[in-house]
């Protein structure tokens, strides 16, 4: 961006993009001040202490940017509606990724697609080690935006479970309700066999649990967590009530699955 432009990429970011959609708070981190939200880690007698890596400065492009929950929850429905990108361009960004081997991968460019209960939704997850997380997620069809920061990942909440609960009560949608339909040897064996995973290549095992199907990561037997059978191709989990597992099946064999 900087060798296109020729300007600092964070006044072409600040400058161009943020202040024409209007959200005003946009500030690079590094120039923030105490206005920035410092993060926090769990010390050694229990209580919290401010990160060591809170200080890191100079990041940028997947980092270093600074504003208001309430500018971040402004964001999905500006950049969509504001004309700055084009209409192929918003339809690259927002569409999935279709892999060579024809799988439709639930991601766009820096955009991740999903579902809750059957509603749409665009969004992204945040986070580095100086314990800062974050959730924006976008449903379009309710012109919704959920925006979660928070400054610590040593607390029991979730940015992503504490978004979904706060659409659940914005849409009506009540607790999440997961089935549990049995599957026997020929419905399961299409599921089996190992996933390698898009972190290091971790290789996750899909094995046969009675009725249902486990997932194992790696050789560690003490990771099994057992997918509910939810109907077609989706599981769920019982201590991940808001995910769900979607294998992708071509001709009769799963070569795929996306959370």
């Amino acid at each position: 961006m900087e060798r296109v432009t020729g300007q600092p990429w964070g006044e072409v970011v600040i400058e161009k993009i943020a202040r024409p959609l209007g959200l005003v708070s946009v500030v690079l981190c590094d120039e923030a001040g105490t206005a920035r939200s410092v993060g926090y880690d769990v010390g050694e007698d229990g209580g919290f202490v401010v990160s060591v890596e809170d200080a890191e400065t100079g990041v940028r492009g997947d980092a270093g940017l600074c504003m208001t929950t309430a500018d971040l929850a402004r964001l999905p429905a500006a950049l969509t509606t504001s004309g700055l990108l084009s209409e192929a361009a918003l339809d690259a960004m927002l569409g999935p990724t279709v892999l060579t081997n024809g799988v439709a991968v639930d991601a766009g460019l820096g955009i991740m697609r999903g579902s809750l209960d059957g509603h749409p939704l665009l969004g992204h997850l945040g986070g580095n080690p100086s314990s800062n997380v974050a959730a924006l997620v976008y449903y379009p069809e309710a012109d919704l935006s959920v925006a979660v920061l928070m400054n610590t990942r040593s607390s029991e909440g979730d940015a992503l479970v504490i978004e979904a609960e706060v659409a659940r009560l914005v849409l009506g949608l009540g607790e999440p309700k997961l089935a549990d339909h049995p599957l026997g040897p020929e419905a399961a064996a299409p599921y089996l066999g190992t996933y390698v995973g898009d972190r290091g290549g971790w290789r996750y095992h899909v094995v046969r649990d009675g009725d249902r199907l486990a997932r194992i990561w790696a050789d560690d037997t003490t990771s099994v967590r057992p997918l509910l059978h939810q109907g077609r191709h989706v599981f769920g989990r019982a201590d991940w009530p808001m995910d769900r597992f979607v294998f992708h099946v071509a001709e009769g064999q799963a070569i795929a699955y996306s959370v």
